[in-house]
């Protein structure tokens, strides 16, 4: 399949809704359902969206607390590998493929797909892992949602692995560098995926992981 680099910020619009999508780390920034409103919070510091922990959370690489937060992916440009944008379906496929960068943090061979796709399901998004090299590796990953506090309550949210909160304070939410006094006002997340080494998926060479989330905000009117 020809690679196709169109831009930073891909668009899908249709009469479901409209979602964009960062190349940059594969990360949704917006998804406003037909006759609803936006779902996800974007803050000044630029946290929100929907940014991927792949394939590790939190500092589970080989180096340890020296390993980047939450693994590589978030912080890699994807190619644009397959867009469409008709008026019943929208679909974004985006890839990353291991080089010698990645593997100077993590010594494996791998390609990282992320789908995005707004139907009449609602927003569906699958990230699938692939070990193309000749050793297995393990993954823990997870979608990362900044949900606005103000949607979540009317939200139908269908994901594959384990789901947990974070519900900041005004007080735990400063332990995150960059973020405002007011910001844990605006959002809550909502993750799902693997978190704990123990439970980690094992790749065998040949061998895919996918992780899925569909989010629908109900009241919203695709007509």
């Amino acid at each position: 399949m020809t690679a196709l680099l169109l831009a930073s910020v891909l668009a899908l619009t249709n009469r479901f809704g409209s979602v964009s999508v960062d190349t940059y780390g594969a990360r949704v920034l917006s998804y406003v359902p037909s006759g609803g409103s936006e779902v996800f919070a974007m803050l000044p510091s630029g946290y929100g969206g929907v940014p991927l922990c792949w394939p590790w959370f939190q500092y589970n690489g080989p180096q340890g607390k020296d390993s980047p937060k939450h693994g590589l992916a978030r912080y890699r440009e994807f190619t644009v590998v397959g867009r469409e944008n008709g008026t019943e379906a929208g679909r974004i496929v985006l890839r990353l493929e291991s080089d010698d960068e990645t593997r100077r943090l993590w010594p494996h061979d791998f390609s990282l797909t992320m789908a995005v796709e707004l139907d009449g399901r609602g927003l569906s998004l699958c990230l699938t892992g692939e070990n193309t090299g000749t050793e297995p590796f393990s993954v823990t990953e997870a979608f990362h949602p900044y949900l606005l506090r103000s949607v979540v309550r009317n939200l139908t949210d269908v994901g594959s692995g384990e789901y947990r909160t974070w519900d900041p304070d005004a007080t735990s939410h400063l332990k995150t560098q960059g973020l405002a006094p007011a910001d844990w006002k605006k959002f809550v997340c909502v993750e799902n995926g693997v978190f704990a080494q123990d439970h980690a998926s094992v790749l065998k060479p040949g061998e895919r992981h996918a992780l899925t989330r569909t989010l629908t905000l109900a009241g919203s009117d695709p007509h």
